[in-house]
């Protein structure tokens, strides 16, 4: 059995759903971001269901705009193609500039090991500068390795979870309901 995560978004006009925050003095309303935006702070604030419904309430008919919810849905998966498709490039772009940056951190880290090899086996200094000195290169080469791994293993993350919400968004059912009630 498949669970069924209920949504309901009120939304004075349809743009609210797309549309970037603004003022509205008429309404006396500040719209803080758009209507996707809230159902996707919804879905990644909670576990991802298999099927989502979300309910659309607009305040009457006019501000509905005649749209079907069949309408209504080909906007929304147009909305998460094109966001999972800026996610996609996205993704791309970083795993491509964490290799681009490990080039160049690993001839640090090899530099940096070298160098330690070099200070156990020749002892220049007092064996405390020798330790403080060795424990300053690990500390650098960590350094340079930390924004190559970072992007590698960890800056993708984000777009690809937000690509799976998307997913499941486009086969969301979507409903329309004129009036609180």
């Amino acid at each position: 059995m498949t669970k069924l995560k209920s949504l309901t978004l009120e939304i004075d006009k349809i743009e609210d759903l797309f549309v970037g925050p603004g003022v509205d003095v008429e309404r006396l309303q500040l719209d803080a971001q758009r209507g996707m935006d809230d159902l996707m702070d919804e879905l990644r604030a909670k576990r991802l269901p298999e099927n989502i419904h979300t309910t659309i309430v607009f305040p009457d008919t006019s501000a509905e705009e005649g749209a079907s919810p069949e309408q209504l849905q080909t906007l929304i998966d147009a909305y998460c193609r094109a966001n999972i498709r800026r996610n996609r490039f996205q993704i791309q772009a970083i795993r491509r500039e964490g290799l681009m940056e490990m080039f160049p951190a690993t001839l640090l880290l090899i530099f940096t090991v070298f160098t330690s090899l070099v200070i156990t086996k020749t002892s220049p200094f007092s064996d405390e500068n020798n330790q403080l000195l060795i424990a300053g290169l690990g500390i650098l080469s960590w350094v340079g390795m930390w924004r190559p791994l970072g992007a590698l293993l960890y800056d993708w993350w984000e777009p690809h979870r937000d690509n799976r919400i998307y997913e499941r968004m486009l086969r969301m059912q979507v409903s329309v309901q004129i009036g609180v009630g």
